[in-house]
């Protein structure tokens, strides 16, 4: 029903909307983080991902992709506040 398919749904029109995506997996493949951006702050967004101590295998995507396995993914939508946007390009 609907109710199942909302989130689906929801997803694939986000990714039509704002990519690419630069994300996060862990090597469990357990956690995924993703960010949405404007292709235009890609660059800054990667830079800024990369940055980060805690995330591993950073890998930029042009749509969602969740590998098997994963259990738990989080979708992050970047805007001009985000602190990647001070990120040089």
């Amino acid at each position: 029903g609907l109710a199942e398919e909302a989130p689906r749904l929801l997803l694939e029109a986000l990714a039509q909307h704002v990519a690419p995506l630069v994300r996060k997996i862990e090597d469990t493949f357990a956690t995924v983080a993703a960010w949405a951006c404007r292709p235009e702050d890609r660059d800054r967004v990667e830079s800024w991902v990369r940055d980060r101590r805690d995330l591993v295998r950073v890998t930029v995507t042009d749509g969602i992709r969740v590998p098997r396995g994963c259990a738990h993914f989080s979708l992050y939508v970047v805007h001009e506040a985000h602190p990647a946007m001070g990120m040089p390009t």
